[in-house]
């Protein structure tokens, strides 16, 4: 393997954890928030709902490192009862969306520790490219 592979796998690795970061703020900042598909919004509140937890998933690519995207959560929400709410129907349940402070604070910390290794790799890397200037000069 390359330098320049390496290089290419610690910043593709970067961008997957940035990426879980971003993610796992968006879901914890609304975990309290009205969800549910933007098309359920005509329940009568006024309110429209359109909080949709994101997970970042692994897909194929033929590119070198890390490939993902953001999906919507499966199953996005869930019902939960409330009955103090403002937007609870007449069994006191609310829609919220599947999110957890537990499994998001995990996922908060694997993603940490996920950028310090890769951004570790790529000083690692980094040193060697220089390494080998070195030597060649």
């Amino acid at each position: 393997m390359s330098i320049e592979t390496s290089i290419q796998i610690a910043l593709s690795g970067l961008a997957v954890a940035t990426q879980r970061m971003t993610n796992t703020a968006h879901n914890t900042a609304n975990i309290h928030s009205p969800a549910g598909a933007p098309e359920a919004a005509a329940d009568g509140t006024g309110r429209e709902r359109k909080f949709l937890p994101l997970d970042v998933v692994s897909i194929a690519s033929d590119k070198v490192g890390a490939n993902t995207v953001s999906k919507v959560r499966n199953p996005a929400v869930v019902n939960r009862y409330d009955p103090s709410a403002a937007d609870s129907d007449e069994q006191g349940m609310v829609v919220r969306g599947n999110v957890s402070h537990t499994a998001e604070s995990i996922a908060l910390v694997i993603a940490y520790r996920q950028f310090q290794s890769n951004l570790t790799a790529l000083r690692i890397a980094n040193e060697m490219s220089q390494s080998t200037l070195d030597i060649k000069s």
